[in-house]
């Protein structure tokens, strides 16, 4: 019987070349690099909420000495007398306590030690002070837009496995919500791409939408292991694990859940390789219940299986 496939969810038919990597990488994102787009101001602040954590606070405090540093020469060049409480020793020491004085007006502390003198030097002082309210406004809505992102911390399993189901074969994922939040209404939906040979001897990428044994659970506090029945309507039927790595198989996995937290459905995408598929496998249990009756959750065991004799 011939295979239904369905849709293209968005990743292009035509293969360019057959050792193309992974469409989706490990956080979820795309191997995508683009080229050519135009700068807009408008991708600023996307681009700083986006960026990594250390890559932000390196730039954030950057940014920081820098705006100081050219305050810092301004009151060097309007005089030694700019600055109230200077010891005026050396150009060294000058410049330092430029520097100082200019970081205490950024951040509005004023210890009172230094202080501007003279009409041109109040004024530079002046415009810094609001030159550093307008920065820490914007470190902080920064700071607040990465914190505020609805984000999962849902683990997916390292592997792909092919194990016994009900007197045939299936193919499964693990996935464990790694955070305390509570997530509800959890769907998920797997497609498989596959390159196959046309008849004009061409490659082509096919996508096959996976039946799931449920694609939905209410509740999700313990591993949800996802099933795909080998049976005769899907796409592994028949196939032996050399002719399934010679499709280039790629496994795409969107998940969404409702996460108490953010009060609002979160998704998260994973993808799996032809290399991440365990042919005769199953996942080993990774809660218990201890002696207080509370039940214990082993995340850090997501990825554990135990090898075991499959159907021929």
């Amino acid at each position: 019987m011939a295979l239904e496939t369905t849709q293209d969810p968005g990743f292009g038919e035509k293969i360019i070349q057959r050792n193309q990597e992974s469409m989706v990488n490990a956080l979820g994102g795309y191997n995508v690099v683009i080229t050519g787009a135009k700068f807009s101001s408008k991708d600023i602040y996307m681009y700083l909420t986006k960026m990594s954590w250390s890559a932000f606070l390196a730039l954030a405090t950057i940014s920081f000495l820098f705006i100081n540093l050219i305050y810092a020469i301004v009151y060097c060049f309007i005089g030694e007398e700019a600055i109230v409480g200077n010891t005026k020793d050396n150009l060294f020491d000058t410049f330092w306590h430029a520097y100082f004085f200019s970081t205490q007006t950024f951040t509005t502390v004023g210890y009172g030690v230094l202080a501007p003198h003279g009409f041109l030097a109040h004024l530079v002082a002046a415009l810094e002070a609001f030159t550093g309210l307008l920065w820490f406004a914007l470190i902080t809505g920064l700071l607040y837009g990465r914190f505020s992102q609805p984000t999962t911390r849902i683990a997916f399993s390292k592997n792909i496995i092919i194990a016994p189901y009900r007197g045939i074969t299936s193919l499964q994922l693990r996935i464990v919500n790694q955070r305390k939040s509570a997530m509800t209404e959890v769907f998920a939906d797997l497609i498989l791409s596959i390159n196959e040979v046309k008849e004009d001897n061409t490659f082509h990428r096919n996508y096959y939408n996976l039946a799931l044994e449920r694609n939905y659970v209410l509740f999700f506090p313990l591993p949800w292991t996802i099933v795909h029945p080998i049976d005769e309507n899907s796409p592994f039927f028949g196939k032996t694990e050399e002719e399934i790595n010679a499709t280039k198989m790629e496994l795409f996995v969107f998940i969404k859940g409702y996460d108490d937290t953010f009060k609002q459905s979160v998704p998260t995408t994973h993808s799996y390789l032809s290399k991440d598929l365990v042919w005769g496998a199953r996942f080993a249990r990774i809660f218990h219940i201890n002696k207080e009756g509370k039940t214990i959750l082993e995340v850090n065991r997501n990825d554990d299986i135990e090898k075991v004799e499959i159907f021929k």
